[in-house]
Formats: structure tokens, sequence, C-alpha cells
């Protein structure tokens, strides 16, 4: 598997969270609706500290994740996310299987 696959790891503001989520989730539906390349952006929410927020994304190679990251409505993410955002890590992540069902 090609995928260039990441795991992106944010903590926000605390009282900011659903608004996080609201922004994060638009740009994670436009993404897979828009960009043929994106082939999954999850968003998910830890369950005891609901400020941080994990983001898995998969394109279909780095170079569409290049693009993907100067789109508008990722620059629009951006620009209503940043004063609520306490930290972000991103790791790059290697596929080796895949197993499960479609949600």
């Amino acid at each position: 598997m090609a995928d260039y696959t990441l795991l992106v790891e944010f903590v926000t503001t605390a009282g900011c969270e659903q608004r996080f989520l609201s922004l994060v989730e638009e740009c994670a539906r436009y993404s897979v609706e828009s960009e043929p390349d994106c082939l999954r952006f999850d968003v998910i929410q830890d369950d005891e500290l609901n400020t941080r927020v994990l983001l898995y994304e998969v394109f279909s190679d780095k170079s569409a994740f290049e693009v993907h990251r100067q789109l508008p409505h990722v620059f629009a993410f951006w620009a209503a996310a940043k004063d609520i955002i306490v930290s972000r890590e991103v790791r790059q992540l290697s596929r080796t299987a895949s197993y499960g069902r479609a949600s």
C-alpha cells in the first residue's frame, strides 16, 4: 500500500471543543467530497480528554496531501481554528495492512 497516511493530534482550548469539532468535521467532509485523492479523513475525539482530537487522514500519495494543504477550505479551517488550538502533533504513518468493515 503506497498511501500517504497521517495521524494528527490536536489539543484545543477548554470550552471550545464543539466549535473545533464543527470546523474540522466540515473540512474533513469537504476534503473527502471534493478531493479524489483524499481517501479517508476520520475525526476522533478522546473520550476521557475531550479537548484532544485526532485526525486519521489517508491520501493516495504525498503529492495529493501537498495539494490538499493549499486548498481554500484548508486555509479557511486554519483561519477559523488557529486561536483555539493549544497544540498539534503530526505523525506520518505507513499502513501495512487494513482489516475491518466500511463504516
